[in-house]
């Protein structure tokens, strides 16, 4: 619930944290952690399922990997956020493939559109990365839920889906295809599409953790007695250098890009 209100903003208090967020700009509006001072873009959207994205290729099967070529828009997006934190010198992207898969991106778009009605219209979607380790990534995307939360790991934050927001962090967990071959290793991690939401932020760790924390609708006092206590859409926090997400929910997170590449 708002706590404060100014022309163009609005502020909330949600437990621990403070926010403000700039409503001035309705299609791209700036979230602040008062606490934190972290800054992020936030957006309302409209609630309809709007089919699969227009760069898709024609597909006869559920399953379909479209190989981008380098020179590709999409492609060049992932490369840039790769390297931002992978150096061009020691790793080199050879693939980029779009992962399209029909029904896994419709349960993402539902859950989309749950995150929509829960948090009055502000859905956040991040682009991380996510390595699979000795699984094969076929096994996610091939798989009936995708990201599947029951066969996640139990780390730091607790039993969920781990997604990092540099490309450094994941190549510990990449899935390593061929080993040294020439002084080469080659390597495939995922670029996923993530419904991070309203996350609760520099979560503490905990590793008995099941789902996020509690957010309080109500401020630091608590919900009123016939109230819906509503969690955390997912949590974050830094380890290794990486600002680390953390969701606990099916459907929240979509395998869209496998990036293969070498390491010198």
């Amino acid at each position: 619930m708002p706590t404060k209100r100014k022309k163009g903003d609005v502020q909330l208090d949600l437990g621990r944290w403070h926010y403000k967020i700039d409503l001035t700009v309705p299609e791209s509006m700036k979230q602040t952690n008062l606490d934190t001072h972290k800054v992020r873009t936030v957006k309302r959207e409209k609630l309809k399922f709007e089919g699969y994205p227009e760069s898709w290729e024609e597909q006869t099967t559920e399953v379909h990997k479209a190989p981008l070529a380098p020179d590709d828009e999409e492609f060049k997006r992932a490369e840039e956020i790769f390297y931002k934190s992978m150096a061009p010198a020691t790793f080199k992207i050879t693939h980029v493939e779009r992962i399209q898969r029909r029904s896994l991106w419709h349960e993402y778009q539902l859950a989309r559109q749950r995150m929509y009605r829960k948090n009055n219209g502000i859905v956040e979607e991040l682009e991380l990365f996510h390595g699979t380790r000795s699984n094969k990534p076929e096994t996610i995307y091939r798989s009936e839920k995708g990201f599947d939360m029951r066969y996640a790991n139990n780390g730091i934050w607790g039993t969920g889906t781990y997604f990092a927001e540099k490309a450094s962090y994941s190549d510990k967990y990449a899935h390593l295809v061929k080993d040294s071959i020439l002084g080469r290793r080659t390597k495939q991690m995922f670029l996923a599409k993530v419904l991070t939401g309203i996350s609760d932020d520099d979560a503490d760790p905990d590793q008995e953790r099941k789902v996020p924390g509690i957010r309080p609708r109500h401020g630091a006092d608590g919900a009123d007695e016939g109230d819906i206590q509503y969690l955390y859409d997912s949590l974050n926090g830094i380890t290794q250098g990486s600002r680390v997400h953390v969701i606990f929910d099916n459907g929240h997170a979509y395998p869209y890009y496998l990036i293969t590449y070498t390491e010198n």
